[in-house]
């Protein structure tokens, strides 16, 4: 097949992978890791962290194609609204094409749009696509359909959203991974069946979380307005750990709210917990409510932590102060800390990752910087 012979044609190319080395667990060393480590194992073989590799590899990739073939030859734009809709419609509908379902889709919205609220499309948008055999065995006509529906409206909402001045985002790589798609299918199996109790638990969950976000958005507010309290309270949470309310200085409203966030926190756990026993499922595997529990009542500057996206295995992640001594006050903690994993007992170790927040999606990067890798 040549290219004069199929309208929708697409050369022949050699794809290079680079995954960065937070993506999975990296085999213990003496001496600093290159920067993407080959851990010489097939991809089925290494132990996924859960930060969206599948997710964040679709939307590069995706961006780097519509880059490299774009049809006047120019990079894209990214600092238009309308090319990140194009990458993010296109990324989703080739992400939900390689897991065989429609997804929540927030990991490929926040590789595309930075750290944000998103209410997912309306999944009626991808039904046309669903069908392989269409794209394998009729390209020219399945290429067309694709275009029309990822330059179409989609119904997704976006709100951009950060992690408050002061306050950071690290994860504990836990070593054991799991499979996403699996626990999610059992989730919503379960909520099918379950009807109204189970969506007044998943309603209950949803506006747990939205009020995180508006103590997220009132931090970010005190640190504007009322900047000597916050500093205060900031300083106040690095000689903390545990419960805020026995400090010294608790009429500081920063304090107040830095210790509602603790208390939502915790309670969202209980929330997933309650769903995950109901379903069936390991959101939170008592391994990891071991380990959050030691991390958020044991370490200093530490206001919680949760296993994050479907959860199970994958690393934790904690929010605690932007600060060097607490961070070197979690790895000391960790370094006699046994992780059980599914087995009690078990004798894994758990390493903080260099991964935190990040408020930027998709970007350019320098291709020097990798062309002797």
């Amino acid at each position: 097949m040549t290219q004069p012979d199929v309208p929708y044609f697409f050369p022949s190319i050699k794809l290079t992978i680079l995954a960065d080395n937070d993506y999975y667990s990296q085999p213990k060393s003496s001496t600093p890791l290159p920067r993407f480590n080959k851990l010489g194992v097939p991809i089925f073989g290494a132990h996924k962290t859960g930060l969206g590799s599948s997710a964040a590899l679709v939307t590069s990739l995706t961006a780097c194609l519509l880059s490299t073939y774009s049809k006047d030859g120019s990079p894209l734009d990214l600092s238009l609204e309308r090319t990140l809709k194009i990458v993010h419609n296109l990324a989703q509908a080739s992400h939900c094409a390689a897991q065989g379902k429609i997804g929540s889709g927030f990991d490929v919205a926040a590789a595309v749009f930075g750290s944000c609220v998103y209410r997912r499309f309306s999944p009626a948008l991808l039904e046309p696509l669903q069908s392989t055999e269409e794209a394998e065995h009729d390209p020219n006509h399945f290429a067309p359909k694709l275009a029309e529906i990822v330059l179409s409206e989609w119904d997704y909402s976006i709100k951009k959203a950060k992690v408050p001045p002061g306050l950071r985002v690290v994860m504990g790589d836990v070593d054991c991974g799991s499979s996403t798609p699996g626990m999610v299918r059992h989730v919503l199996a379960w909520r099918k069946e379950k009807g109204q109790v189970a969506n007044a638990l998943w309603d209950s969950i949803e506006e747990q979380n939205q009020g995180l976000i508006n103590m997220f958005a009132a931090l970010s507010l005190a640190a504007d307005e009322r900047q000597e309290d916050y500093v205060t309270a900031l300083h106040t949470l690095a000689v903390t750990k545990g419960q805020f309310t026995t400090v010294q200085g608790s009429g500081n409203v920063v304090i107040q709210v830095l210790s509602q966030l603790r208390n939502r926190i915790l309670s969202i756990r209980r929330s997933i917990r309650e769903m995950g026993e109901a379903a069936d499922v390991p959101i939170e595997p008592p391994s990891q409510t071991k380990l959050l529990d030691y991390l958020s009542d044991e370490c200093l500057g530490v206001i919680g932590g949760v296993v994050p996206g479907a959860g199970g295995y994958d690393a934790v992640a904690l929010l605690v102060e932007d600060n060097e001594g607490v961070i070197n006050g979690i790895k000391e903690k960790l370094e006699d800390y046994r992780f059980g994993g599914e087995q009690e007992g078990g004798q894994a170790r758990v390493k903080l990752m260099g991964a935190r927040e990040e408020h930027e999606g998709l970007r350019t990067e320098d291709r020097k910087q990798y062309e002797l890798l």
